[in-house]
């Protein structure tokens, strides 16, 4: 029921006028909180999703004390990647630990971000009180360790929150001191509950962790023992066993491909444009021409170094016109505009990772980043629903048409750019426009909108577009003030996009996930993959109940233009598997082996489902 309730939030910001963005803003002010109530309820059903696989996990046969460290990966692909979580341990554990592989005793490389304190619970109380609010805390949190302590007619109860050691064990035991020392003595009157934890923020760089399932990791207190790294970091320069990255005086990237020599240089360039358009169409202003970063002095730092993560912060002052005139002209009228970026690389990647904030100032403009890829192509490939496109890079030309066309299109999660030999693609998180630039040498150059910023729903006098596309209203909001940060990176590969492009580009937009789990006899081993999905080419793009009955509807597609022989395999046993409609009506049953194995044909650009009815 939550999950149906965090779907009904989202359709109903999908009307045709909401999901586009041409609405007036008090449509657009009521669209968030849906999303923010959205994002919440799927955080919860994710965090207890797994809770529920922690728990069922025989950690007991781990033969030390140390914590286990459960990293989940949701995507379908085995995953070298690197993850930032938070960690809630006891005070004297946050000062010094180590992450070991118990399968291969080897130290993961991990670096400690940020360690916060903080107290969530304090209060006085009736001692009569006391039964019912530590049952209460029983359910909600772990606990690591407790103190008791009296003064006068008060009980002091000091608790260090965090997974416990052994499942309810501090707890009982704290249960059992408190009720005897509170409860049992008539001359204490109340009670004085603290909970205290410790929140240690650590990137973790993991390598080949199972599809669709997860691997335990053991979090042994005590100094980190040095581990080999193949990042290396200088104040300009990043670099690990797949590439070079360098900082020029402008702020913008050059980026080696240690295997091949291939250098892409020039990537990462600030544009700017006057925008004299509306939320439905980008019409350049009268006599407006492209500012860019080109002549920016760079400020360049490097801001995290380190075994798992390196990081540069780039900053760039650009300077731009406040907004348009009332003659829709850019305004003489300049605002300091500073933009920050943070390139990061971790060892084993072949992803460049960039995280941009700024605080939008300017007016009736559009903001994008430009990356030269250096390559000669006739087509782009891009991401789309359920499946794969390839757009030419040359727009028509438009003669007699009404409407001009549009040089820009649309994404889902990245725009790669191929000659056949090599490719450099583009990954986004939410950023769902991208241009293919022709050079005047032929090569191709990528644009990234980050933001398009206009004052009206529709206006009449556009270069490129005649009358409205809407009613006339303003709309402030469209101007998208105040911060703003945005998430992208750069993927460079050999042959074309099928070369890993869908898989890293999937994997940017599915973070992996961690969780602590305690010392306990379980079902569940170390390590496992829920589903087993062959060929790599193959999406799964969901896993869920059946909406009538016990099974369980796995949804894969074939995202390539050519059918592929598809091979699945549940971990559990399974009675039967039947292939469905979109809406869950059984087509007939699958072609199931002895082992579970079942297979099929998924066409180009198909989507199939199944129910899947376990033992």
């Amino acid at each position: 029921m939550a999950l149906r309730q965090a779907w009904r939030y989202l359709l109903q910001n999908h009307p045709h006028d909401s999901i586009c963005g041409c609405s007036i803003d008090q449509v657009h002010r009521e669209m968030l909180p849906r999303l923010d109530q959205a994002e919440q309820i799927a955080e919860l059903v994710s965090e207890r999703a797994m809770q529920q696989v922690t728990q069922a996990l025989n950690t007991a046969q781990l033969q030390d004390n140390g914590t286990a460290l459960v990293v989940y990966n949701p995507s379908n692909w085995r995953r070298s990647d690197g993850l930032e979580t938070v960690l809630h341990l006891a005070e004297e554990e946050a000062r010094e630990f180590h992450i070991v592989d118990p399968t291969t005793g080897q130290c993961l490389p991990h670096q400690v971000l940020e360690i916060s304190r903080d107290v969530p619970f304090e209060g006085r109380e009736d001692k009569l009180n006391l039964p019912r609010r530590l049952e209460q805390m029983k359910d909600r949190m772990g606990l690591r360790r407790y103190e008791i302590r009296r003064e006068g007619t008060t009980v002091y109860l000091d608790l260090a929150w965090g997974v416990p050691r052994t499942p309810d064990d501090t707890w009982d035991a704290l249960i059992a001191d408190a009720t005897k020392q509170v409860l049992g003595d008539p001359s204490v009157q109340h009670f004085h509950l603290t909970g205290k934890r410790t929140a240690v923020r650590i990137f973790l760089a993991n390598s080949d962790l199972p599809l669709l399932g997860y691997r335990t990791y053991v979090l042994r207190p005590g100094p980190a023992p040095a581990v080999d790294s193949t990042l290396r970091a200088g104040e300009r320069q990043l670099e690990n066993e797949s590439l070079r990255v360098e900082v020029a005086n402008n702020g913008t990237l050059t980026i080696t491909d240690l295997a091949s020599g291939t250098v892409h240089r020039g990537c990462h360039l600030f544009e700017h444009i006057a925008d004299a358009g509306d939320e439905y169409t980008f019409s350049p202003a009268q006599g407006a021409t492209a500012l860019t970063s080109a002549a920016a002095q760079a400020q360049v730092s490097l801001v995290e170094t380190g075994p798992a993560r390196a990081t540069l912060q780039i900053k760039v002052d650009l300077q731009l016109p406040l907004g348009l005139t009332a003659q829709r002209r850019p305004n003489r009228r300049r605002v300091k505009y500073p933009v920050t970026s943070y390139v990061s690389l971790v060892p084993g990647s072949r992803r460049v990772e960039i995280r941009t904030t700024l605080t939008n100032t300017a007016q009736d403009h559009r903001l994008r980043v430009l990356f030269s890829t250096g390559l000669v192509a006739q087509e782009v490939t891009v991401d789309g629903h359920f499946c794969t496109l390839q757009r030419p890079v040359d727009p028509p030309a438009g003669t007699g048409w009404v409407e001009q066309p549009s040089r820009t299109n649309h994404q889902m999660a990245f725009v790669d750019v191929s000659d056949g030999q090599r490719g450099f693609a583009l990954l986004n998180r939410g950023l769902p426009e991208y241009e293919a630039i022709r050079e005047a040498n032929g090569q191709i150059t990528l644009a990234l909108t980050l933001l398009r910023c206009v004052g009206y729903l529709s206006r009449p006098d556009l270069l490129n577009r005649p009358g409205n596309a809407g009613p006339g209203f303003a709309a402030p909001g469209a101007q998208c003030p105040g911060q703003h940060t945005f998430h992208y990176a750069i993927y460079l590969h050999q042959g074309t996009w099928e070369q890993g492009v869908l898989p890293e580009a999937h994997s940017f937009n599915q973070p992996l996930r961690a969780t602590l789990a305690t010392k306990q006899q379980g079902t569940l081993p170390l390590e496992q993959s829920f589903l087993q999905v062959e060929p790599e080419q193959l999406v799964v793009s969901a896993l869920k109940r059946a909406e009538h009955g016990q099974g369980l509807i796995l949804r894969v597609y074939n995202p390539t233009n050519q059918a592929v022989p598809a091979r699945l395999r549940w971990f559990q046993p399974l009675n039967a598997v039947t292939e469905a409609r979109l809406d869950e009506t059984p087509l007939g049953p699958a072609t199931m082996a002895a082992d579970g194995t079942f297979t099929c044909t998924i066409g180009a650009q198909q989507v199939k489902s199944f129910e899947l009815h376990r033992s």
